[in-house]
């Protein structure tokens, strides 16, 4: 049995971690993608989730707000 590798991948929205997100997606990885602003930057993510369905997820992550 083969199980898929996943990858967390913080500052996901712009610069490194969008392109971090784009090459794990292309390679097969499941990629939860964590971002300030989360459901407000989902529009950011609308081609790759498409391209990728069912392998990148968006998480809500703001590590200044300690709820």
């Amino acid at each position: 049995m083969s199980m898929q590798k996943s990858v967390l991948i913080t500052g996901a929205s712009s610069g490194f971690g969008l392109v971090a997100c784009e090459e794990f997606l292309a390679q097969g990885w499941r990629v939860l993608a964590a971002v300030r602003g989360g459901q407000e930057r989902s529009a950011l993510f609308a081609s790759l989730a498409t391209q990728f369905a069912g392998r990148l997820e968006i998480l809500e992550l703001d590590l200044l707000d300690s709820a």
